[in-house]
């Protein structure tokens, strides 16, 4: 609900430590013990996106955010780094 906007619910915890989706990205592979070329086979875009991402510093469309949250289990706001609760 709060993607990339604003919201007057104060339900929503916005994060102290902004990180940025690249940093999240590389966590999440990480705490899982995941490559990108084994995550990339669970994904409806190439590996190569993940390089991409990061050396462009570029954030993937919505759709893409959207299947990367779901295969981590968090939240697109946790992955884009504008919270720190992953749910």
């Amino acid at each position: 609900d709060y993607l990339l906007g604003t919201t007057n619910d104060r339900d929503f915890d916005k994060s102290l430590k902004p990180a940025s989706f690249q940093e999240r990205l590389n966590n999440l592979a990480q705490e899982k013990g995941e490559k990108f070329s084994k995550i990339a086979h669970s994904m409806p875009f190439p590996e190569n996106y993940f390089y991409d991402w990061k050396r462009q510093n570029l954030l993937p469309s919505l759709d893409y955010l959207k299947a990367l949250a779901a295969y981590f289990n968090v939240s697109i706001d946790y992955l884009i780094g504008r919270t720190d609760f992953k749910n």
